[in-house]
């Protein structure tokens, strides 16, 4: 297959040039250097004869409002006329995620203006939208510099590798035609002054960033949605690159990024499951956090401990664990010895120590009424397992959400075996006595008592802890900004 790549000799289309060569495939750079001029047209009939696709990744010299509309413009219409005249079957564009979110930026104006010269043409296409490139992150931050302080916006991206961009249009230019948008963004969203704090950071630059949300983007007005994947309903396939941004840093600057973020594990525990994290996944999400609800089997502590550890073990970097109620328990039990586990959040969990249980802590203080409101009954594998009863969950786990919303978590909840609740702590060195913890329960708690959250609290060492008036048991559901905010908290401190 012929397949001529117009800005071939550029970041992105070197590399696919190269990657297609590879591949078997016939592929020309064209480019002012290479004889072929898009704007005059110079050498574009000679270089699509015979060709059956053309990949459209030309750079204006100029970014100015008005030179940039006219270079893409005047740009596309000549491939778009001699493609068409040579016959070639499949017009490739590269494009941005969200150029037109953006319209008081010229360049983005631009690009869409080639989009629809593309679309409207006759070839079939495929667009291709990426987000920002890792590449381009230093110079975002260079064009915020102002002495010894460099002036970023703290508007959510999600930049992808150039190499991650060329291997994705190597795979659309060798397949057939979509006539639609594809959005390609990289594995993590991440905010533009981080990334360039990290940058800084990586190069050894003595430099500050500040956030100046002012300063937007190109001094255009962006949102968090702005340049950000997902928010386009025509999309018709969304793609994500493998490579992050910590892992491009290193092979980019040879230093170590030490601004990387852990990834947040979150383990639900008893009468629960993993979508009650959802309220905080979002509000990390929104702070540039990975995170993974974990499936808590709540079948045996140290059955459910070493499933826990295998998530771990599959987590490239540190990790910081967060445990609910029995999950405490959990990962009181899997941190244990781990070095990967960076720090301990108990969200109105657990905290045993060795040979403790979940029903000894929680008959170690007045005021728990769970026990009334359980139903239990047996299990194949022997014994019994508890679930709340329907027409109390509301009241006893979760007396602040609605009632609507506690019916759906009612209804979802997934039960335990009395063996978990029964067995003590194995480890004699419970996870709490060597990794940093911190702490986050309502003192409306009618499972575990508010008086064992205190004096779990007071065992570990917490660094910090939030007791929050009202809050119920299920406090990842209904205060998810405190709960977020303790693990940005133990982030922050673990980072610094």
């Amino acid at each position: 297959m012929k397949i001529v790549v117009i800005g071939g000799t550029g970041l992105i289309g070197g590399p696919l040039v190269e990657r297609l060569r590879q591949a078997g495939h016939e592929a020309v750079p064209a480019s002012p250097s290479t004889g072929v001029d898009t704007i005059t047209g110079e050498g574009l009939a000679e270089v699509l004869h015979g060709a059956d696709v053309v990949v459209d990744i030309p750079n204006s010299p100029s970014f100015d409002d008005a030179p940039v509309l006219e270079f893409f413009q005047t740009s596309t219409r000549n491939i778009v006329e001699a493609a068409t005249a040579a016959g070639v079957r499949h017009h490739v564009v590269l494009s941005i995620v969200g150029a037109d979110r953006m319209p008081d930026i010229g360049y983005m104006r631009a690009k869409v203006a080639q989009e629809q010269i593309a679309s409207a043409g006759p070839i079939p296409f495929s667009i291709v939208r990426a987000t920002q490139f890792f590449e381009f992150i230093p110079a975002l931050a260079e064009g915020g510099a102002d002495g010894d302080i460099i002036r970023l916006s703290s508007v959510l991206m999600q930049p992808i590798a150039a190499a991650d961009v060329s291997a994705a249009l190597a795979e659309v230019a060798t397949g057939e035609p979509i006539n639609g948008v594809i959005e390609l963004a990289g594995p993590e969203p991440l905010r533009l002054a981080e990334l360039g704090t990290r940058v800084l950071a990586a190069k050894g630059d003595p430099r500050t960033v500040v956030v100046a949300d002012e300063t937007g983007y190109f001094g255009g007005t962006v949102t968090d949605q702005s340049l950000t994947p997902g928010n386009d309903p025509r999309v018709t396939v969304q793609q994500y690159g493998p490579t992050r941004f910590a892992d491009w840093l290193t092979a980019s600057f040879g230093a170590t990024d030490a601004a990387a973020k852990p990834t947040v594990v979150l383990v639900h525990g008893a009468f629960a499951e993993s979508a009650s994290w959802n309220g905080v996944i979002r509000i990390l999400h929104e702070n540039g956090i990975t995170s993974v609800a974990v499936a808590n089997p709540l079948r045996s502590l140290a059955g459910d401990a070493a499933y826990l550890r295998d998530v771990i073990a599959g987590i490239d970097g540190p990790v910081v664990l967060v445990g609910h109620s029995y999950a405490g328990m959990v990962i009181t039990e899997a941190a244990a010895g781990n070095d990967s586990v960076a720090a301990l959040v108990y969200a109105s969990g657990f905290v045993p120590k060795q040979g403790e249980s979940a029903f000894d802590l929680s008959n170690s203080a007045p005021g728990g009424t769970l026990g009334d409101a359980l139903v239990a009954y047996p299990v194949s594998s022997g014994g019994n397992e508890f679930a709340i009863r329907r027409d109390l969950f509301h009241h006893q786990f979760a007396a602040d959400v609605s009632a609507q919303e506690a019916g759906l978590m009612g209804a979802t909840q997934r039960p335990v075996t009395q063996a978990a609740l029964s067995d003590g702590l194995v480890t004699d060195a419970p996870a709490w006595t060597t990794t940093p913890a911190w702490f986050v329960f309502g003192d409306q708690d009618l499972n575990i008592p508010v008086a064992v959250h205190r004096a779990g609290a007071e065992r570990a060492g917490s660094r910090g802890t939030r007791e929050v008036a009202g809050a119920s048991h299920a406090i990842s559901v209904s205060q998810p900004e405190a709960v977020a905010a303790t693990i940005l908290d133990a982030i922050a401190a673990i980072s610094a």
